[in-house]
């Protein structure tokens, strides 16, 4: 089984005065375009999800939709909100889902420090994140043919790189 976390986009800003509650926070117009780019640039290197599993805030869900139609995946069928992944959850919850929701390649979109400790745990460091990931950043991690960690991780990319893939073509 492979795994891709995608951090969602840039939102508003906590700082903005019009700011709504922390999950009904949206992704910027630079945001919707810097997901798109990231969404192709996965596109580009083959990624496939069979499922796409989401956050259920506002901004995770639209980086969902624009990954799933980015990536041919219908939304109605394969696109699973859920609390499991929000930004505060145990990553170790995450294990469970696995269990629950078996599939070849699953996308996981999400917040920090969720995916970074999730990513850290799905590698076998489950002590520490060892990397925090950007904004619309991806990485694929191979957990082989029994879907457990440890697996390994194939790639760990920011946006920009991404993007650069999806301008490529």
């Amino acid at each position: 089984m492979r795994v891709i976390l995608f951090r969602h986009g840039i939102a508003i800003s906590r700082e903005d005065s019009a700011c709504p509650p922390d999950p009904e926070r949206e992704l910027t117009d630079l945001g919707r375009v810097e997901t798109r780019r990231a969404a192709e640039g996965l596109l580009d290197l083959g990624i496939s999800p069979d499922l796409i599993v989401t956050s259920d805030y506002a901004r995770a869900i639209q980086t969902a939709r624009i990954a799933a139609e980015v990536l041919h995946v219908e939304e109605q069928e394969n696109v699973v909100r859920t609390g499991d992944v929000a930004p505060t959850v145990d990553p170790r919850r995450f294990l469970e889902l696995l269990d629950r929701m078996p599939c070849r390649e699953m996308l996981v979109v999400g917040h920090n420090p969720h995916l970074s400790g999730l990513l850290s745990l799905l590698v076998g460091a489950p002590r520490q994140p060892f990397t925090w990931m950007k904004k619309a950043g991806a990485a694929l991690v191979d957990l082989g043919l029994d879907a457990r960690p440890p697996g390994r991780l194939v790639w760990l990319l920011e946006p920009e790189i991404l993007g650069r893939l999806a301008d490529s073509r």
